[in-house]
């Protein structure tokens, strides 16, 4: 099947993503990156032209390709697909992200690309790891302690 994406439309959409924060790119269905945001690029430190017209394997490896692959092919199928992982950027290192595969249907209702929406959620994340730790570290103190122990709180 051909792609279906008109030049005005990708310029249409490349101009209303391009200022969003949100790493925003369209695939097509062989895998190639059609639109990226400037926010993609930044995050890749990359220039347009060294990610538009490469695969997304190209771009972020054989091992990454091989994890996020399944939720692309859902989406392809027509569903909404929600994926979370750590991955690995050129320009600003490992970032946990939130990411969602958006089916894009063309003329007859097919889908014939995917609109990708990635959003940035490390410092949530360190944040629930670090509360995490917190947590189990006070708990094992309470636990283990051979006296009696208790809060009170004494702003009221």
């Amino acid at each position: 099947m051909k792609d279906i994406m008109s030049d005005e439309t990708v310029l249409r959409f490349g101009h209303f993503i391009a200022h969003a924060q949100d790493h925003i790119s369209i695939v097509s269905r062989d895998y190639r990156y059609l639109v990226v945001n400037d926010a993609y690029l930044t995050a890749h430190g990359r220039e347009r032209a060294g990610i538009v017209g490469r695969t997304v394997a190209d771009l972020l490896g054989e091992e990454t390709f091989s994890r996020i692959k399944p939720s692309l092919d859902r989406a392809f199928n027509g569903e909404t697909v929600n994926f979370f992982d750590w991955i690995d950027f050129s320009g600003i290192g490992r970032r946990y992200m939130n990411v969602v595969y958006y089916p894009l249907t063309g003329e007859g209702g097919e889908v014939s690309n995917i609109v990708v929406n990635s959003r940035d959620l490390t410092d949530l994340r360190e944040a629930q790891e670090r509360l995490k730790e917190s947590e189990e570290k006070y708990r094992h103190i309470f636990e283990h302690l051979s006296d009696a122990a208790f809060f009170a709180d004494t702003a009221t």
